[in-house]
C-alpha cells in the first residue's frame, strides 16, 4: 500500500503475544462515528503528549494520544471538513487508543482495538516501504515521534509505539 498521508499514525502493539504493527489513517482516526463528546475530552488530555487511563472495572487501560502537541507535520495536509459535533461515540473500552488530531485540539475520536487490528480497516506496515518506521519503533525503541522529511523519501507521518511503554500489557 502506498497511499499515505502525513498525518497518518504508525501504530506498533502486541495482538495474540507477537509483536503487530498498522498504519491508522487520518480517515479511520477522525470518524465522526467515534468522536468523543466535547464535555468528556477533560482539560489534561490537552496538556499531554500520551497519556494512560484507566477502564472502570478492567485491568487494561486505554491510551491517549494528543498529536497536537507535537510538531506539525512537514507537510500541511488539506483541510478537512469537520466532523459534526454529535458525539455519539461511548467511552474507551480496554487498549483503545483516544486520538486528538494534530491540528484540532478541540477534539478526540476513539479508535476502537477492533479497529486498529484490523487489517482492511488499518493494514499492516510493510517492510518494504516503512523499513525506517519498523526501525525507528522496534529497534530504537521511539514511543512517540513527527518523522517529516524534506526529500518525503520512505514513510512520513507519526509514530505511536505502545510496545515501548513499560505499562503496556
Amino acid at each position: 500500500m502506498t497511499d499515505r498521508d502525513i498525518d497518518d499514525i504508525a501504530l506498533f502493539f502486541a495482538k495474540g503475544g507477537q509483536t503487530a504493527s498498522c498504519l491508522i489513517s487520518r480517515r479511520v482516526y477522525t470518524d465522526p462515528a467515534n468522536k468523543l463528546p466535547a464535555t468528556s475530552v477533560p482539560t489534561y488530555w490537552k496538556q499531554g503528549s500520551l497519556l494512560e487511563e484507566p477502564v472502570a472495572g478492567q485491568a487494561k487501560p486505554y491510551f491517549v494520544v494528543n498529536l497536537a502537541r507535537l510538531d506539525d507535520p512537514g507537510v500541511s495536509p488539506l483541510p478537512l471538513p469537520a466532523p459534526p459535533d454529535d458525539g455519539t461515540r461511548a467511552a474507551p473500552g480496554p487498549e483503545d487508543l483516544v486520538v486528538i488530531p494534530w491540528n484540532d485540539d478541540n477534539n478526540a475520536y476513539v479508535v476502537p482495538k477492533a479497529t486498529y487490528e484490523d487489517p482492511t480497516k488499518c493494514p499492516p506496515l510493510d517492510p518494504a516501504i516503512d523499513a525506517d518506521l519498523i526501525f525507528l519503533g522496534l529497534n530504537e525503541g521511539v514511543v512517540l515521534a513527527n518523522v517529516p522529511k524534506a526529500d518525503l523519501v520512505g514513510a512520513t507521518c507519526f509514530v505511536l509505539n505502545l510496545l515501548a511503554l513499560r505499562s503496556y500489557p
